[in-house]
Parts: structure tokens; C-alpha cells; sequence
């Protein structure tokens, strides 16, 4: 696993209450377009992430390959979350919908 991912992994630990030690390392950033307001790991070992303003969803890999994926009929995407099936869900607070990617086709559902 990546630092990156690492790090991502405990903050992510961290704010749901776990306690993690923290270790000294380097910290590599990826340029990215758009405004991110909510990131997740997938089960597909990428991290996925909303773009509030562009309507798209990110997939960022280990290596800092950024894929953005457009979501019709999208306003602003805001959180998203890894389900037990691997598959990423993600709230539009501007037409109050949920939607759904999955990471095999990339499909998304709003």
C-alpha cells in the first residue's frame, strides 16, 4: 500500500475513532482538478472521491492516476462511501438524489 493510501487509511481510522499511531514518512501529492470535498478507499484498492464542482466522481490510484467519471444530471456531489459489495455511494446535495458507481464499469446511477 502506498503512503498516500496509508495515511488516507488512518485518518479515516482516526475519525471514525480509532487510535493510530502515527509514524514519521513522506507525503506524496497528486494534482487533481476540481473541488473534492469527500474521499473513500474502495475495495479495488483506488480512492474515490467526489468533485463537488465539475459533477464527477474521481478514482485516483496508487500511483496518482486520476480518472474522473461524469455523472448525468448531476449538481454537486458531496460524500461518498465504500459499500460491503465494493460498489461507491454518493449523495447530490443539490438535487438531493443518492447515486451509485461501480468500479468494474464505472457505471453511475443517480
Amino acid at each position: 500500500m502506498s503512503r498516500i493510501f496509508t495515511i488516507v487509511a488512518s485518518l479515516l481510522a482516526v475519525l471514525a475513532g480509532a487510535s493510530v499511531p502515527v509514524s514519521a514518512g513522506a507525503v506524496t501529492e497528486f494534482p487533481i482538478t476540481g473541488a473534492t470535498i469527500s474521499v473513500t478507499e474502495g475495495l479495488d484498492g483506488n480512492l474515490w472521491a467526489t468533485n463537488y464542482k465539475f459533477g464527477q466522481i474521481m478514482r485516483i490510484s496508487p500511483t496518482g492516476v486520476a480518472s474522473y467519471f461524469n455523472v448525468a444530471g448531476a449538481g454537486s456531489l458531496y460524500d461518498i462511501v465504500t459499500a460491503p459489495d465494493g460498489n461507491m455511494w454518493f449523495t447530490d446535495i443539490i438535487s438531493h438524489q443518492i447515486g451509485k458507481i461501480t468500479p468494474a464499469d464505472r457505471k453511475s446511477v443517480v
